[in-house]
């Protein structure tokens, strides 16, 4: 008897158990840097900012923009794909070796199908970065419905939660425990 379907089943099972695994948290929390504070007198005015907040605004500094999906869909839309030309050209800029594209979902469907979901629309993202050029590495990890950014059973707040998002290396993913890799 062929058992080569039955093997490729309980793989396919299992990638998909190890996947909703990593997206049951169930709130986010930040967990704040230890930081030796400095004396005012012997600051300089660029020791005065925290490495947190300093980190923060390097990274604001590239503007990534949220890049939000239609229902249902993983399609780049005329904004999203605007937001990711100016995304590649901070990844440029910047000499980022290495991005994580993280995949989102709003609460409809089952979570099987929105970590798939998920995770076509971080691929989209990344395939589209790549033909802009982008040379970092860039990787991807869906989330599904786990962590949404905004409450309630609305269009508004669906919109909100259909998304991609950035993370640059050693930053926070949306669970609060894992971090984007260096590269």
């Amino acid at each position: 008897m062929n058992q080569r379907p039955f093997h490729l089943v309980a793989i396919a099972a299992a990638a998909i158990a190890c996947a909703g695994n990593a997206a049951r948290k169930d709130a986010v929390t930040e967990v704040p840097k230890d930081e030796k504070p400095v004396a005012a007198a012997e600051a300089t005015p660029a020791e005065t900012t925290p490495a947190s907040v300093a980190d923060a605004s390097a990274d604001a500094a590239c503007g990534f923009a949220r890049v939000h999906f239609g229902f249902d869909s993983a399609t780049l839309d005329a904004d999203a794909r605007e937001a990711l030309v100016a995304a590649a050209k901070c990844i440029g800029d910047k000499k980022l070796v290495a991005v994580t594209v993280e995949g989102h979902c709003d609460d409809r469907g089952t979570e099987a199908y929105n970590l798939a979901l998920g995770q076509r629309r971080a691929d989209s993202v990344r395939s589209y970065l790549e033909k802009l050029g982008v040379a970092a590495q860039l990787r991807v990890v869906s989330f599904g419905k786990a962590y949404p950014i905004a409450t309630g059973e609305t269009e508004a707040a669906w919109r909100e939660n259909r998304r991609a998002e950035f993370r640059t290396p050693g930053e926070k993913l949306s669970d609060g425990q894992s971090t984007a890799p260096r590269g």
